[in-house]
Order: C-alpha cells, then structure tokens, then sequence
C-alpha cells in the first residue's frame, strides 16, 4: 500500500475544448508528493470536449472522465 496522500483535482467542464488538455497538462507537469487524481466532469458542452476529456483519460491513467447534469453545482457535486 502507497503511504502518500491522495489529492483529488475536479475540472467542472463545459465547452472547454479548447483549454481541457492545457489545463490538464500543465496539472501533471507539476511535482506533486501525493498520488493524484484528476476528474474531469463533462457538464452538457455543446463542443468537442468530451473527445478531448477521453483522449486525457486514456493518456493517463489517473485521469477520469464523469458526466453531471448541466449547471456548474451539479458538477461540483458530482465531482
């Protein structure tokens, strides 16, 4: 069992096509000391961001991909 903490980063995303992988990206090029996790939560983008959300998952092992029903609190609590 890994002693390190987990820490959990939720990206609420909606029509973020554009910003997902560079947001991503740049989480995962930091030099954590924790196991970490990253959730995506698709939010009813009407662009490619749930293509760009499954590409990240499969890329990394720690990245999922949810789905909340449209409104930001609905995918924070998701999240």
């Amino acid at each position: 069992m890994n002693s390190k903490p987990k820490l959990s980063i939720i990206i609420p995303a909606h029509n973020a096509g554009k910003s997902l992988e560079r947001c991503v990206n740049s989480i995962v090029s930091g030099n954590f000391q924790f196991n970490i996790e990253v959730l995506i939560i698709e939010n009813g983008s009407e662009d490619n961001t749930v293509e760009v959300a499954k590409t990240l998952e499969e890329k990394y092992n720690y990245v999922r991909l949810l789905y909340s029903e449209t409104g930001v609190s609905n995918a924070r609590n998701v999240g």
